[in-house]
């Protein structure tokens, strides 16, 4: 089946899967398959990042796109957790620091080498980051609550859910919540 023309990564994989689902219950007994499909956990898809000694899952809904970091074009009198800008196919994205946003630990001035786009209808922000570990999918039943941590106390609205993943927790970064910071919204330039 072929891919209609989409424009995010979390809308060409939920074609990918309901087109596997389809063949699925296309191959066996069609009800049976379908009891089976409806009474499941819905899944949700994420990536699994590192950024400095921070372990990230960032839900694919959220996620415009990984890629290499592009040049940033600095501009003056921006606050320190912000790298600069990037053209990104035409769109204009600000490059920011999470680091420096969220623990007041700049990364030394140090751009990562990869750039994650997190976007809602309204804009788009690049956050670097250091690698991509995984590509998953868990039901909402794998989330634990967050209490504690760096960016959970600093942020709880943005981080208040993680996976385990053995022994490694990955901090739930939500996109919307992340997106609608007074920080990001609202920020004093110098003077």
């Amino acid at each position: 089946m072929p891919l209609p023309a989409t424009t995010t990564l979390h809308d060409i994989i939920t074609t990918l899967d309901d087109s596997l689902a389809l063949a699925e219950i296309n191959d066996s007994n069609a009800t049976q398959s379908s009891l089976l499909f409806s009474s499941q956990e819905k899944m949700c898809k994420y990536v699994l990042v590192v950024i400095d000694s921070e372990k990230l899952a960032i839900p694919i809904e959220g996620l415009a796109e990984i890629g290499p970091m592009p040049p940033i074009t600095s501009l003056p009198n921006l606050p320190g957790w912000i790298h600069g800008i990037i053209n990104q196919r035409g769109e204009i994205i600000s490059v920011i620091d999470m680091n420096n946003l969220f623990t007041n630990n700049p990364s030394a001035g140090k751009v990562k080498n990869k750039i994650a786009v997190l976007y809602n209808s309204t804009m788009k922000i690049g956050i670097g980051i250091d690698q991509v570990t995984a590509t998953l999918s868990r039901p909402d039943s794998d989330c634990v609550s967050l209490t504690e941590g760096t960016l959970n106390s600093t942020e709880p609205r943005v981080f208040y859910r993680g996976l385990r993943m053995g022994t490694d927790l990955y901090q739930i970064l939500e996109p919307a919540a992340f997106l609608g910071m007074d920080r990001l919204m609202h920020y004093y330039l110098p003077e």
